[in-house]
């Protein structure tokens, strides 16, 4: 069974593709720019090998990636330029882990997730939160995470 390919356009006027696999099968992401073949940028690299969104900023500096495994997701953001060069460079990782996350859009420097435990408290604290509704800000540089 072939799987699915995610496709967002990038600032500039180039589309970033990602594989969706459900199997052993590579997962890549490729640049593909009108008038060129695509060029295979990365394989296998997100922290869990299927990729579920991708989100680029406006201003083409950040990469949202977030993956999933078995049910449970988890947020990179990625250095966009980086990746661009072939380099896979997560700046910024987020385990909900026991929780879900959503991802909403870019606000400047910051990505607007929303998730369903308080991502403030270690792993091992958050099921006493689980079930609420929760509202970030995720600045892209440093990871600092912001309750809207």
């Amino acid at each position: 069974m072939a799987g699915s390919v995610l496709r967002t356009p990038l600032p500039g006027g180039c589309t970033l593709e990602a594989d969706v696999r459900r199997d052993e099968r590579s997962a890549c992401l490729r640049l593909r720019c009108a008038g060129q073949a695509a060029q295979t940028l990365a394989c296998d690299v997100t922290a869990l090998h299927q990729i579920d969104q991708i989100i680029p900023s406006a201003d083409g500096r950040w990469l949202a990636v977030l993956s999933v495994g078995e049910g449970h997701p988890w947020l990179e953001i990625v250095d966009l330029p980086a990746l661009r060069r072939g380099e896979y460079r997560a700046t910024c990782s987020v385990n909900p882990y026991p929780g879900v996350l959503s991802l909403d859009a870019w606000l400047g420097e910051a990505l607007r997730i929303g998730s369903d435990v308080d991502l403030r408290l270690d792993a091992d604290q958050r099921a006493d939160s689980a079930g609420g509704e929760f509202i970030w800000r995720l600045r892209a540089d440093g990871c600092g995470l912001e309750p809207e």
